[in-house]
């Protein structure tokens, strides 16, 4: 097992991954925005932009029953754009709010609720450092992995979500608060661009080190230097 990683190397990767906004801006507008068909500057005042906002990040989903469940996670929102007013709680970032109505929609978890609300605080035209500061990060396959096998700490399962109480469990906000002790007080969210660095650098491999697919591009990884794998791919 991996040794945890220190506080100060923990606040370097956090430090390297912030100083990455720019580039991961560019690459969310054509991963995502683009694909969907809607602009960034635009989808939250527009009901048709932000339905397909919806549909996209919905399709992140995977598994036999991705159509059936995209297709009601975006009727759900249809509903909700207009009744509950989704646009004026951006506007007046109630994020508590915007939580329950993402993280409460049947389809919709911890991973993808969580990652749209940051696509909507970082890179919309209401994006706002302040009110990311709420936001969670999400945890997906890779960053798990990433966390797990770098740097020694233990995310949460995947599968959690809202219970019955519409909270999560403590041990998922115990960990999203543990991140708040690296980041000098910006939002823990831009954490999850390791999630990019888990998909384009850092494929899985197997347990005993051999590859089970994609590759170990350590030399172009952006955390190189503070990962505990680093000096088995060099």
């Amino acid at each position: 097992m991996t040794k945890k990683a220190s506080v100060d190397t923990m606040r370097e990767v956090y430090e390297t991954l912030y100083a990455k906004r720019a580039e991961m801006e560019q690459f969310m507008d054509l991963y995502l925005f683009k694909r969907a068909g809607c602009s960034k500057e635009e989808f939250i005042d527009d009901k048709e932009q932000f339905i397909k906002f919806i549909k996209v990040c919905s399709n992140l989903h995977s598994g036999p029953q991705q159509r059936e469940r995209t297709e009601r996670i975006k009727v759900d929102f249809v509903e909700k754009y207009s009744d509950i007013k989704i646009k004026e709680l951006v506007k007046n970032k109630k994020i508590e709010e915007l939580q329950k109505i993402f993280y409460g929609t049947d389809g919709i978890g911890q991973k993808i609720g969580s990652f749209m609300l940051e696509l909507i605080f970082l890179y919309s035209n209401y994006r706002d450092e302040e009110a990311a500061q709420k936001l969670y990060v999400p945890i997906d396959t890779h960053i798990k992995r990433i966390f797990e096998e770098s740097f020694g700490h233990t995310p949460p399962e995947i599968s959690v979500s809202y219970s019955a109480s519409k909270k999560f469990p403590k041990k998922f906000e115990d960990f999203q608060e543990t991140l708040n002790e690296y980041t000098g007080g910006k939002p823990r969210v831009y954490f999850d661009y390791l999630w990019y660095i888990g998909k384009v650098y850092c494929e899985k491999t197997n347990k005993d080190g051999t590859f089970s697919r994609g590759y170990k591009l350590c030399k172009e990884c952006w955390i190189a230097k503070q990962c505990a794998f680093h000096p088995k791919w060099e």
